[in-house]
C-alpha cells in the first residue's frame, strides 16, 4: 500500500509539473496543448507581410488587415495604392454605389481587387481624399 501511495504522489507531481510548465508555453507554439493567440498572430503581421499575401495569394484576410490597420480616413489614392501594392481602378459607372449613401455626384470611386473570393474593394474620394471610411469595419 505505501508503494501505491508513492506512485499516486509521483503521478500528482508529474501532472503539476506539466501544468506549471505547460501554462507558460501555451500560446507560444510549444507544449502539450499549445495554440497561438490572436494577438500573437496579429503581432507578426506587418504592412509588408500582408501586402505580399494580398499580392501573391489575393488573400481576403490580408486585404482586410491592411484596411483595418494601415488605411486611414483622408488618405489619397496614391497612399492606398502603396499600401495595397497595386493601382486602384477608377470606377466610371458608380451611381449604384453612391445612391442613398450620402455621397455627392462629384465623389470619385476607385476599386482594388478582386481578392481570392472574387470581391473588390470600393473606396470613395472627395477632393482627392478618402471619405466615409472607418478602419474598425474591417477588423
Amino acid at each position: 500500500m505505501p508503494a501505491f501511495k508513492g506512485l499516486i504522489a509521483a503521478g500528482f507531481l508529474c501532472l503539476c509539473a506539466i501544468g506549471f510548465w505547460g501554462c507558460e508555453s501555451v500560446g507560444k507554439g510549444t507544449g502539450l496543448f499549445a495554440t497561438k493567440s490572436t494577438a500573437e498572430v496579429s503581432a507578426k503581421r506587418t504592412l509588408e507581410s500582408e501586402r505580399t499575401r494580398y499580392q501573391t495569394d489575393r488573400e481576403s484576410s490580408a486585404a482586410r488587415w491592411l484596411l483595418a490597420h494601415c488605411v486611414k480616413p483622408h488618405m489619397t489614392v496614391k497612399e492606398i495604392n502603396d499600401i495595397l501594392g497595386e493601382d486602384g481602378k477608377r470606377v466610371r459607372d458608380d451611381t449604384w454605389l453612391k445612391r442613398g449613401n450620402g455621397y455627392r455626384q462629384d465623389d470619385i470611386v476607385y476599386s482594388w481587387g478582386p481578392d481570392n473570393h472574387g470581391h473588390d474593394i470600393y473606396l470613395v474620394f472627395r477632393d482627392k481624399r478618402l471619405i466615409n471610411f472607418d478602419p474598425k469595419e474591417f477588423e
